[in-house]
């Protein structure tokens, strides 16, 4: 777990969530009210369904590629 945590509120938009996440590498985030109490867990894996034709999409896909063919296979599955 990283730290501090960083945890976000329920009003946050799940785009904003999975930006922050992506650039700090993190790959859960808690959900905390204005209490601190905990309501949930986000995963990035979620907030990357709900974003399936994103730039976030296509950067998840090329950080997972292997070698260079598979960043290739990427490159050709994008919009030109």
């Amino acid at each position: 777990m990283t730290a501090p945590v960083f945890v976000v509120s329920p009003d946050r938009l799940g785009a904003e969530v999975l930006y922050e996440m992506l650039e700090r590498g993190i790959r859960h985030a808690p959900v905390v009210s204005e209490r601190g109490r905990l309501i949930g867990v986000l995963e990035d894996g979620d907030l990357f369904a709900g974003q399936p034709r994103s730039w976030f999409g296509a950067r998840r896909t090329i950080a997972r590629a292997q070698n260079l063919d598979e960043l290739g296979d990427v490159g050709e599955r994008l919009p030109g």
